[in-house]
């Protein structure tokens, strides 16, 4: 995860066994929702920093 204002990383966030394909905030910005594509198709849920 990159901060845009400081152009440094905040977060790593690792656990798909496969490329991420998609990334969305909630509206409350407090979770983030990451998906991957290949054989096993995750999603995973993940606290914002």
């Amino acid at each position: 995860m990159w901060d845009v204002q400081s152009q440094r990383e905040i977060a790593t966030l690792t656990g798909h066994s496969y490329r991420v394909k998609s990334v969305a905030f909630s509206p409350d910005g407090r979770t983030l929702a990451s998906g991957s594509g290949g054989w096993n198709n995750t999603i995973k849920l993940w606290r914002a920093p």
